[in-house]
């Protein structure tokens, strides 16, 4: 955190150059927005803190992580599967994303249009006042 709000970048702030992240405890939180919730997790994993017995999700044979020790990635699932409905799925995706960003420059140009029509119809006003 920096001044009290969520910072994303893809180094360390100054005053932890010298965590090893590889030892750290790790947690992983399946959660939307985990950082709204923050202060619960920071209680929660608060005695998790200073301990070095996790086991990697690399080592594990848990099921939840089947996929990983298998040796079966994402995309080979996704090629697994059927292809086309993939690249339909994707084109659909991409046509949606055109189709917001068509939608809000329409949106910002329908705006400054009324805003130059009132500067106009103010600009009539002043002028028969005067």
């Amino acid at each position: 955190m920096e001044n009290n709000a969520w910072v994303h970048r893809g180094f360390l702030p100054a005053r932890y150059r010298n965590y090893d992240l590889y030892r750290g405890y790790k947690v992983v939180i399946n959660d939307r927005d985990p950082w709204l919730r923050d202060n619960d997790y920071r209680g929660r994993y608060a005695s998790f803190r200073g301990r070095h017995d996790q086991e990697m999700i690399r080592n594990s044979r848990d099921v939840r992580y089947r996929n990983h020790w298998m040796g079966v990635r994402n995309h080979e699932i996704v090629r697994s599967r059927n292809i086309r409905a993939h690249r339909e799925n994707m084109r659909n995706r991409n046509m949606n994303r055109r189709d917001r960003n068509m939608n809000q420059r329409m949106r910002n140009h329908n705006q400054r249009m009324r805003q130059d029509n009132r500067r106009e119809i103010r600009k009539d006003k002043q002028q028969d006042n005067h």
